[in-house]
């Protein structure tokens, strides 16, 4: 029995979306992982994706600059 030539094209037309889907889905998911496991670890790309401010594992602001210590001179 063959499908009416709407049938067939409805059923092209969802096969070929559905498709797609998984195709960005895999695309997405393979970008997280690059991302979780080598890419965040990059000022560079984070500058470059708009992050304004890096923040450790812990979500604190990591600091760039060594805080000043004062230390004593001792004068002889």
């Amino acid at each position: 029995m063959e499908l009416e030539p709407i049938k067939e094209t409805i059923l092209v037309v969802v096969s070929s979306l559905v498709l797609i889907f998984f195709v960005v889905l895999i695309v997405a998911f393979g970008w997280w992982l690059v991302w979780k496991l080598f890419l965040s670890k990059f000022n560079f790309i984070r500058e470059l994706l708009g992050n304004g401010q890096d923040r450790n594992a812990a979500g604190e602001p990591i600091t760039t600059t060594k805080p000043r210590t004062t230390r004593k001179v001792r004068r002889e």
